[in-house]
């Protein structure tokens, strides 16, 4: 079988029915008259009528419409995880593109990013058709765990019935992950069909920070970010490792080095909410290290600090193997180690996380207001964090926190966090709930309590960014706790995506 290549790039963004973009799309098996409503075209039709009345009820499905040379086969495959509306407003989308894009051919399939539509006048069903398409991130990754996890679900997802679907999303490292084959195929061949594309990736992209597999048989897909639904209890995990590697020669010190430091942040750093250290080695080099709890004595104790950083510091030497330099970040905390000096200078790699749900320019306004209130808070308290609740005037409420490490004047930590007010603003406008992370400060806001209140209510100023923004009632204050809800946010970042195409 021949093979063509076609390298292209996009952007992620969170499922949306109203505004899809197919992934990709493919017409073949020669032509038939589209405007004839008799033969195959009325057997398409026919088909295509029953797939999206089957997709309310189920998230996969197969079927056939008319008989003999005007038959059609088809079937559709949303991700396990979708609700009803949902697959069927994907199905929906993608039968209006395929009948748009593929008028008249006798056979076409088309990716979206939550769902696959395929058809054909030939009996494919039962057949394994690994033709489709691979997308990479651009980041790059040394931790196996990504592989090890989609492995173990490769192996369980054939015998999930009836959907033939498996997720995992990890409480200690930021791995999304999930496996789902079409369900014309049997748990044999869903499991050959898995075995295989995951083989593929190996030649290819395990060391990527983000990668899937599209088949017309089969998925795979696994990101360091959300990209299907969790449970309330599942912590978003994020990281970040530099390119960068310990020399070769004296990579056993280094390592003994890094273990020593993360397991003296882990020791220190409940205490007070933060610690910072230095492994002074004279052969191979000096490294530093720093540990950072939310600030909230009163919801977040001691127990939840230490149970963070615990976390952390399983993680952190196999998410970062090797490198030079590494960041976790939790829900509770924030763990960081380099070979270069971090101590009061500012980490300018700031990373943005965009909701993909929208508000009203007056929320945004008023929360981009609100943080900068909140920003100030922070900078004024000397343990650099501040919360703020603030309230629309249609009546929508935005929960605001800020946070430096504790290394850090406050001039610098005035500086991070206004970078990262700047560039929230610009990359996450009207966004119903963002986070802007680096190795020195963070900023979340989230349309949902995640931290307790505890200062009395103040007022904002009018008139919030861009001219805009009303009034409202803000409450910036010191406290904070962990939300039992977790909203997910998607990081827009820079895929690669290869297809092989079956000619």
């Amino acid at each position: 079988m021949r093979s063509s290549v076609l390298i292209f790039f996009f952007c992620v963004a969170l499922y949306t029915a109203a505004a899809q973009q197919s992934l990709y799309h493919n017409c073949t098996g020669g032509t038939f008259d589209s405007a004839d409503s008799g033969g195959f075209g009325g057997s398409l039709s026919a088909l295509f009528s029953k797939l999206s009345s089957a997709s309310l009820a189920s998230n996969a499905a197969n079927d056939t419409a008319g008989a003999g040379t005007d038959a059609a086969y088809g079937l559709y495959m949303c991700q396990g995880d979708l609700s009803g509306s949902d697959c069927q407003s994907c199905v929906q989308v993608a039968i209006a593109k395929i009948n748009q894009s593929c008028a008249g051919y006798r056979r076409g399939f088309i990716w979206y990013d939550q769902c696959l539509l395929r058809y054909s006048k030939v009996d494919f069903f039962g057949q394994v058709d690994f033709a489709g398409v691979i997308m990479v991130n651009s980041e790059t990754t040394s931790s196996m765990e990504p592989y090890e996890v989609m492995s173990a679900l490769v192996e369980e997802a054939p015998f999930r019935q009836p959907l033939m679907f498996a997720s995992n999303a990890s409480d200690l490292y930021p791995i999304f992950a999930i496996a789902q084959c079409t369900s014309d195929l049997t748990p044999d061949s869903c499991h050959g069909c898995l075995t295989s594309i995951l083989n593929f990736m190996q030649t290819c992209c395990l060391h990527k920070r983000g990668w899937r597999y599209l088949s017309q048989s089969c998925w795979i897909r696994y990101e360091a970010t959300p990209f299907f639904s969790v449970p309330s209890k599942t912590e978003i995990i994020r990281s970040r490792c530099s390119a960068d590697d310990f020399p070769a020669a004296l990579l056993a010190s280094e390592q003994s080095n890094l273990l020593a430091v993360v397991a003296e942040l882990e020791s220190n750093a409940n205490s007070s909410g933060f610690y910072n250290t230095t492994i002074r080695d004279q052969r191979v080099g000096d490294l530093f290290g720093l540990a950072l709890c939310r600030e909230d004595p009163a919801a977040l104790p001691s127990s939840a600090c230490t149970g963070c950083l615990h976390r952390g510091r399983t993680a952190i030497a196999n998410e970062c193997t090797n490198k030079t330099q590494g960041i976790m970040w939790y829900d509770d905390c924030l763990l960081r180690y380099s070979n270069q000096t971090i101590f009061n200078v500012v980490d300018s790699e700031g990373r943005t996380f965009c909701s993909g749900e929208s508000v009203s320019s007056d929320t945004a306004n008023i929360t981009i207001t609100g943080a900068g209130a909140v920003v100030e808070a922070a900078v004024g308290n000397a343990s650099l964090f501040a919360s703020g609740i603030f309230t629309s005037r249609n009546a929508n409420t935005s929960y605001v926190t800020a946070q430096c490490t504790r290394d850090l004047s406050r001039h610098n930590c005035r500086r991070c966090l206004g970078d990262g007010i700047r560039i929230v603003t610009d990359n996450c406008t009207q966004r119903r709930g963002w986070q802007f992370l680096s190795g020195s400060c963070m900023i979340r806001y989230e349309a949902y309590p995640f931290f307790t209140e505890m200062a009395p209510t103040t007022t904002v100023p009018r008139g919030g960014p861009g001219g805009g923004g009303g009034g409202g009632n803000s409450s910036p204050g010191g406290g904070g706790r962990r939300s039992s809800n977790v909203k997910v946010i998607a990081i827009i970042l820079p895929i690669v995506a290869v297809l092989f195409l079956g000619s």
